[in-house]
Formats: structure tokens, sequence, C-alpha cells
């Protein structure tokens, strides 16, 4: 599961934390990172970092993060520069790998 999220007031959203209490049963025991899209996204990696934990979601290392001012051209059409690849790569290995090992005991 990737997750993409918009920053808010340097907290994560009541409605994403409510949706991930709902669907808690469907995901328990699964892989997960984000795509943050923020200005200051380290604070909310660890903000949400620790819910999936609570959540019993495995969280891989690397992280990107997309910034509004550089990876959006009129801050409305997404236009990612290149270096983002080598970490998206990264992330999907990551996710992919614990995807495998989940697989062995869901």
């Amino acid at each position: 599961m990737l997750l993409l999220l918009r920053e808010y007031n340097r907290a994560v959203l009541g409605a994403l934390k409510n949706a991930l209490d709902y669907l808690h049963p469907k995901y328990t025991i699964n892989q997960s990172d984000m795509l943050l899209m923020a200005d200051s996204a380290v604070y909310r990696n660890s903000d949400t970092s620790l819910s999936r934990g609570e959540q019993e979601m495995a969280s891989v290392r690397t992280m990107v993060t997309f910034s509004l001012m550089a990876d959006f051209e009129n801050m409305s059409v997404f236009k990612p520069h290149d270096y983002h690849a080598v970490n998206l790569e990264k992330m999907f290995d990551q996710v992919l790998l614990w995807a495998k090992a989940f697989k062995t005991i869901r």
C-alpha cells in the first residue's frame, strides 16, 4: 500500500486516521510507504510512521517527497524532477520485498 499524503497543519488528517482505523482489519500485517507532497514532509513522515506501526503496517525506510514549488508547474501540473526516480525505485523495491515476505505469513 502506498499512501499519497498532502501536508495539512503539520499533522495527520483526521479523515485519514479515521479511514485507517476503519480499514484496519483489511491491511493488518501489510507493507506500506508513502509519497508526500509537502514543503516540510520530514515531520509528517515521523507522525504517520508511528501511526502505521500502531496499525500493524510495516514501513519501509525510503520516502519520496514532492514539493509544490519544485515538482509542479504553476502549482497544478505534476512534473517531478528526474532526481526523484532513484528514491522512487528504491522505495518500490523495498515495498515489494516486504510484500514478498508478508505473503508467506498472510
